[in-house]
């Protein structure tokens, strides 16, 4: 069963990179995901899907530079990321996120 999560981003948090009204958009993004898949899985699908939404929505302006636009979406990616890990609530996906290696996740968890 596939599990769908929507997330409202605010890019008011990238005002200081940009200093423009482009920041203060927000959008939503919904992921899917199978919990019952292997956590590095799930991990893997939900940064797929941050990447993917923030390109979408940051690529699409035409007025900023491509530097600047890569650098918009690292940082939606890594905003969107923290915020879906979060409501997911997975320890081990929560671990794998914060740069845990696998093995020591899956040992937390138990």
């Amino acid at each position: 069963m596939n599990l769908l999560i929507k997330t409202l981003v605010s890019a008011a948090g990238l005002a200081l990179f940009t200093g423009s009204a482009i920041a203060q958009q927000t959008f939503e993004a919904s992921f899917t995901y199978d919990p019952d898949a292997p956590p590095q899985d799930i991990y893997a699908t939900l940064k797929q899907t941050a990447h993917q939404a923030c390109r979408k929505e940051y690529f699409a302006i035409k007025s900023f530079h491509y530097i600047a636009k890569a650098h918009l979406v690292e940082r939606c990616e890594r905003d969107l990321l923290d915020r879906v890990v979060t409501q997911i609530g997975n320890p081990v996906v929560i671990a794998l996120h914060a740069g845990v290696p696998l093995r020591y996740a899956e040992i937390q968890e138990r």
